[in-house]
């Protein structure tokens, strides 16, 4: 299945702006949403676009703020086949080995982290550290999709 893919901006660049385009097109069939430095690409499978009743959703916001949107087709892909041939595992001093979930395990490494691909989005640009303070020591992950989490440390929202 094919998506069309539409490429908002925001003139000037306000949050809320954002905000309420995307909560407009949620209401009419879009189902990802992809942010961006001075706006955002929104996502609808192609059977599900149309244009007349984007307009009509869009038009009450052409008099709150000034924005502009490009449409563009993305042909069907195996986002995971993609995906899987450009990552390799990684091994850190024979001691860690980071793989995805199609990768073979290799237990001779102490230590093995795996990814799960539908993780990623929510992983991006994440740090992982390895920290010992005093007798304790762990991993310590400084994730910066994190918009929210509780005091445990265990739990957090993107």
């Amino acid at each position: 299945m094919d998506y069309y893919e539409l490429l908002f901006t925001t003139h000037p660049t306000e949050d809320y702006q954002q905000d309420l385009l995307i909560d407009a097109l949620a209401g009419i069939g879009f189902d990802t949403f992809e942010e961006l430095e001075g706006g955002f690409k929104a996502y609808i499978p192609e059977g599900d676009f149309d244009k007349d009743v984007l307009e009509e959703n869009l038009a009450p916001y052409h008099d709150m703020f000034s924005f502009s949107y490009e449409v563009n087709v993305i042909q069907q892909k195996n986002w995971n086949e993609v995906w899987e041939s450009n990552f390799e595992p990684i091994q850190i001093r024979n001691r860690v080995y980071v793989r995805a979930t199609f990768h073979q395990p290799k237990p001779e490494f102490p230590l093995e982290i795996v990814i799960d691909p539908k993780s990623l989005p929510y992983l991006d640009g994440t740090e992982l550290d390895f920290a010992r303070e005093g007798l304790n020591e762990g991993f310590k992950f400084n994730n910066p999709n994190v918009k929210d989490e509780c005091g445990c440390g265990e739990s957090f929202n993107v």
